[in-house]
């Protein structure tokens, strides 16, 4: 995959990818780098590693990473579907729209 069809891919904008690779203070948002994660189709223990590197984690006292998390561990990474299933529960998205 390249860097255009990753940041695509997790909907994130050419400015914000240049932010990422670019300056080593910048943070993302906890829900960018899930985003990241589905668009790199990663398992959930990469998702959490990932996570992890950035200062965040999946909790199973949450609503929305109990959501995330049930479709990493099934291998569904279509962002429309996720994020279907999130509004359901009155949760925030993945995909900016």
């Amino acid at each position: 995959m390249t860097d255009v069809e990753c940041y695509k891919a997790a909907n994130v904008s050419r400015q914000t990818w240049h932010k990422i690779i670019s300056d080593k203070k910048y943070m993302p948002s906890k829900n960018t780098v899930i985003s990241f994660s589905v668009a790199l189709r990663l398992t959930l223990e990469e998702t959490q590693a990932l996570l992890k590197s950035t200062g965040f984690i999946l909790s199973e006292s949450l609503l929305f990473d109990r959501i995330v998390a049930f479709f990493l561990i099934n291998g569904i990474y279509d962002i429309y579907t996720i994020d279907s299933e999130l509004l359901k529960y009155d949760q925030p998205t993945l995909w900016k729209y």
